[in-house]
Formats: structure tokens, C-alpha cells, sequence
């Protein structure tokens, strides 16, 4: 791959920034987009849901797995193996912990048949963090990991509580029809608008200022990061140990995305 396509894929799947351009890290961070250079929640949360869809629909296919075995169970233990494999292999940055552990609180309330509580979750990895490296807490990282991760929550939680007028007023048939679409949508569309609120002034404190422009780009850019050119990046070093040649089309492949990547980031960053 190119030097800046290159540099951006290690940036993207193991948190090496050291090949990605200066320029490039500068316009990531222009365009809100800082955080996706980092392996944090985003990356594991993206991983651990394509492992857990992927074990869950294979395994439907065995008729002893589905009679003996709780289908949602398992993929919910496998897709936590594949988190711990990545978290050690991203070299266990604070957000890439913080996010494992709260993978882990959610797997052991599944696999105990317990509610699973995220605030709880989220401060069990606070404490836990704390407890393995004295005085994380008041490292920039940290507080910005936690901040947008108790925004998020706090505000999803919100969200789900209220329930329009136009979605009372509504046959059954058409509640369905438009909250298979509607509401996943705007729940999505909240996510960085709420990560930005909370961590918004920390940002300014720190960095002196804060991008709009991801409002914007957060949710253009981060599918494609998540679901396209990581999970790429991960089946083409898994085809490397197989065979180089096979994996060629793959990384011709992955040097599309990642050329769209980079020129959607360097047209929001130039964004007033």
C-alpha cells in the first residue's frame, strides 16, 4: 500500500500512528475524528459485534449446538476471547482495557442470566483500571474515554425512555414498518452528537479547541472504518499466514476504502 494508506492501516487495527503522515493525524483531529486513530470502545465494540453475529449464525446451522448448547451464550464467550486477543494485540492502551473489562462485566451478566448494568460495568473498569495503573485517573485518555462512554450511555437511556406522539398515534403495523429504520437511525446519529457534549469541554481545556466537523463525519467515516476496512485488515493477516498471493486482491481491496477514508477526513477537515 501507499506510505499514507499504509501507515493509516496500522493506525486503524494496532494504534501505530508512526507511519500515518503528520498532516493526516492533523487532519483527523480537524475533522473530529481523533478518536478513531485510537483502539478504544469503537474498535473492540465493532469487533466483538461482527465475532458474535458471525459464531451466532454458523452455529444455527448445528442442530447439537442449538439443542445442547445456548446459541447466545456461546457467541457472546467467543466474541469475548476475540476482544482479549485484540486488546492484547493493540498492546493494552487505557481505552482498549476500559472497554475489554466492560465487555467482560456484560459476558458474565449474560452467562449468569443476569440484567446487565452499564453504569456499574463502567465503573468496575474505572476501578479496575485505577487498581492495576495508580493514578490513570488523572491521565487525558482516561477522562476523555470515560466521559464519552457515560455520555453515551446516559444519553441513549434517555432517548429510549421517550416515546414520540407520532409513534403513539400509530397502528401497530405502522409503528413496526417505521421504527425498523427510524429509530436505529437517529439512536446512531445521537451517539457522536452525545460523545461530543460530553467530552467538549475537556477537549477545549486540553487542546484549545473543539471540531464541529464531526457532527458531521463521525457518522460517515466510522462504518467505514468499523465494519469495512478493519474487519479487511484482520482477514488479510489471517490469509498471510496462509498464503501472500491469496490475500493480494484483499489488500487491493482495502487500499479502495482506505483512499475514500482519507479523502472524506481531508474534505471534512477543511470544513470551516
Amino acid at each position: 500500500l501507499p506510505p499514507d494508506q499504509g501507515g493509516l492501516l496500522k493506525a486503524l487495527v494496532v494504534g501505530d500512528r508512526g507511519g500515518l503522515p503528520v498532516d493526516d493525524r492533523e487532519a483527523f483531529t480537524a475533522a473530529g475524528l481523533a478518536h478513531v486513530l485510537s483502539i478504544s470502545g469503537l474498535h473492540v465494540g465493532m469487533l466483538g459485534f461482527v465475532v458474535f453475529s458471525l459464531v451466532r449464525f454458523f452455529g444455527s446451522f448445528s442442530t447439537t449446538l442449538m439443542l445442547r448448547w445456548n446459541l447466545f451464550k456461546v457467541a457472546t464467550l467467543v466474541s469475548f476471547l476475540a476482544v482479549l486477543f485484540y486488546a492484547a494485540l493493540a498492546g493494552g492502551r487505557i481505552p482498549t482495557v476500559r472497554s475489554a473489562i466492560m465487555v467482560g462485566v456484560y459476558v458474565l451478566a449474560v452467562l449468569l442470566d443476569r440484567e446487565e448494568e452499564f453504569y456499574g460495568s463502567l465503573a468496575f473498569a474505572a476501578l479496575l483500571i485505577s487498581f492495576c495503573w495508580p493514578g490513570a485517573v488523572m491521565d487525558t485518555s482516561f477522562q476523555l474515554s470515560f466521559l464519552a462512554v457515560l455520555f453515551i450511555i446516559w444519553g441513549l437511556r434517555r432517548m429510549s425512555q421517550i416515546k414520540p406522539r407520532w409513534r403513539r398515534d400509530l397502528l401497530p403495523q405502522e409503528r413496526n414498518r417505521i421504527s425498523r429504520w427510524l429509530v436505529p437511525l437517529v439512536f446512531y446519529l445521537a451517539v457522536p452528537v452525545l460523545a461530543t457534549i460530553g467530552t467538549g469541554p475537556m477537549v477545549a481545556y486540553h487542546f484549545g479547541r473543539v471540531s464541529l466537523a464531526g457532527f458531521l463525519s463521525n457518522p460517515v467515516i466510522v462504518p467505514l472504518v468499523g465494519f469495512l476496512a478493519v474487519p479487511l485488515a484482520f482477514l488479510i493477516g489471517f490469509l498471510c499466514l496462509i498464503s501472500s498471493t491469496l490475500a493480494l486482491p484483499l489488500v487491493w481491496l482495502s487500499g479502495l476504502f482506505l483512499s475514500v477514508i482519507l479523502n472524506l477526513v481531508r474534505f471534512f477537515s477543511d470544513l470551516p
